[in-house]
């Protein structure tokens, strides 16, 4: 952190939220199986685990352990990754939606055959808030500690349209978090825009289909994340240029981000870019 403010750098502490991965010793997973997200059956996942948004353990300590960061060291920001429910899919069908979204979506207090807690229409609306309690609880208690830290978090590429979005197939209601100001900054993962024509329908082009229908005239900011490592996969590295425009044609597009940093490594893409597209 040191170094990086000596560079006039602002430092971002990253988070993979809900996200407990493996059981390794002394990893969440091991110490309290009973945060893990369960199938239908009452299973717990058996690999990749995932933390259970619904259970009001696992926020409070999550929540502790992002405002130890907070309080102890001099960063930034933080930064949510995997701020979501499980990704498992029940079956290989790609129409994703809400009867068939995510195999491991239960937990030991809300089982397969439990009532709609009280208050909700369907499961899907009460899975969305347990998220968005989340996120606009951490935002009120890093507020309190130390107002200048910004929270921001990586969100699903697309909000609530295509085969895969983050609000019926992880049950992500980001619009809503920039909408209400729950955070400062939301950097969408649009990894798979790999042309100007295709991030351009994506941002606001696409009607009912890009995030611009969806966002509201707030305090909080958007960055779009590019997909750095799928244009060297494809071939079309040189196509960074023109999405990087592309952003900045709304001024409601505050940057961008890049998917990843050892991407731009192999390419030794610093010094070049800098002369041209970052050149202030």
């Amino acid at each position: 952190i040191k170094k990086a403010h000596q560079r006039g750098l602002k430092l971002h502490a990253w988070v993979n939220t809900f996200e407990a991965r493996d059981s390794s010793p002394g990893s969440l997973s091991r110490k309290h199986p009973e945060w893990i997200c369960r199938n239908k059956d009452n299973v717990p996942m058996p690999e990749k685990f995932t933390l259970s948004p619904g259970l009001i353990a696992v926020r409070n300590y999550l929540h502790r352990v992002i405002l130890e960061i907070v309080k102890n060291y001099q960063v930034d920001g933080i930064h949510l990754d995997y701020v979501r429910w499980s990704e498992y899919p029940i079956d290989k069908s790609n129409d994703f939606n809400e009867s068939i979204v995510g195999q491991f979506i239960f937990d030991k207090n809300h089982s397969y055959s439990s009532n709609i807690p009280e208050g909700f229409k369907n499961w899907g609306d009460w899975r969305r808030d347990q998220v968005t309690q989340f996120v606009k609880d951490l935002n009120t208690l890093m507020k309190k500690v130390k107002p200048e830290v910004l929270l921001s978090a990586a969100v699903i590429g697309k909000y609530n349209w295509g085969k895969w979005n983050g609000y019926y197939s992880v049950f992500q209601d980001s619009a809503l978090w920039h909408n209400k100001n729950y955070l400062d900054q939301l950097m969408t993962m649009s990894y798979y825009q790999e042309t100007k024509d295709e991030l351009e329908h994506h941002l606001y082009l696409g009607g009912k289909k890009s995030w611009e229908h969806w966002l509201l005239k707030s305090d909080a900011k958007l960055s779009v994340g590019i997909g750095s490592l799928m244009l060297r996969e494809q071939g079309l590295w040189d196509n960074h240029p023109e999405l990087i425009l592309t952003t900045r044609k709304k001024d409601w597009i505050s940057g961008v981000q890049f998917f990843s940093y050892r991407d731009w490594l192999i390419k030794d893409y610093f010094t070049e870019i800098s002369k041209d597209i970052f050149k202030k």
